[in-house]
Parts: C-alpha cells; structure tokens; sequence
C-alpha cells in the first residue's frame, strides 16, 4: 500500500542533507537541495523497489525521474 510519508521517509533515509518531513513537497529537488548523489539515487531505486513491491523499467530511469519529488511520487504511484 502506498503512503506518500512513507515515501518520504525513504527519500529523507538517502539525503545527505537532513530536514524534516514536512519540508518535502512536490517541487523538493532531491539533488540540489537534498544532495542526492549518483549513489545515492540507486540505493533509492533498490530501497523503493523493495519497499513498494515495484518495478523500475529503463524507461523511468532517466534523471526525470528522480529530480523533483513530485515526479518520483508520480512514477512510483504509477507503478503500484
């Protein structure tokens, strides 16, 4: 089931850069302001892969993707 604080919380677990949950909205970038590295975003895509029973495909895993939150949210919701 999916739950958008959850989501959240696993994009906080990878940040380097530590907020709080209400800091993260759509427009959040998660390289620019969270400090997302190359690393990281894959640790990300395994951890959401896991956590939400998905499947990224090569389609969705362009840097698109994972810029905005907004965006992820929108891709991964699409998954489920």
């Amino acid at each position: 089931m999916f739950s958008e604080d959850r989501l959240k919380e696993i994009v906080l677990d990878g940040a380097e850069l530590k907020v709080g949950l209400e800091s993260i909205n759509s427009d959040t970038d998660l390289i620019s302001i969270l400090l997302y590295d190359s690393l990281a975003i894959v640790d990300l895509i395994v951890t959401l892969e896991g956590e939400f029973g998905i499947e990224f495909d090569d389609t969705d895993l362009c840097i698109d993707t994972f810029t905005k939150f907004g965006k992820l949210r929108d891709t991964v919701k699409s998954k489920l």
